[in-house]
């Protein structure tokens, strides 16, 4: 999944153009922590730690950058133009996040770990 602003609103408010001054004047509100309830939970869904059926691991990938669902959430947050990618993480050795460093682990283990139990 490719993730953008326009999973965050109404597919007709994307549609419409919109007045470059208008936009300017917004700008800095999309830096801000987002306030609204339905706003966070959306956020969640979208960048959650795991899948909601079956619970696999999701990896997140930012122009060649693998981060943590929380990394992603932040950078999307602080990026206007931000677009990440969002993947179930099946098999193969534990990935780092480039940003916190924190352990993302694949659904099923590394198959070629000698002590996994694969």
């Amino acid at each position: 999944m490719i993730i953008t602003r326009k999973h965050l609103f109404p597919a007709h408010e994307s549609s419409r153009p919109v007045d470059p001054r208008l936009h300017a004047s917004r700008e800095h509100e999309y830096s801000k922590e987002p306030r609204s309830t339905g706003f966070r939970n959306a956020l969640d869904t979208l960048f959650s730690k795991y899948t909601s059926l079956g619970a696999y691991t999701v990896v997140y990938i930012e122009s060649y950058n693998v981060l943590c669902a929380k990394c992603a959430r932040d950078y999307f947050l602080s990026h206007r133009d931000a677009v990440i990618i969002a993947n179930t993480y099946d098999e193969g050795p534990t990935l780092y996040c480039d940003n916190c460093s924190a352990p993302i682990e694949s659904s099923y283990g590394d198959p070629d770990d000698p002590d996994g139990d694969i």
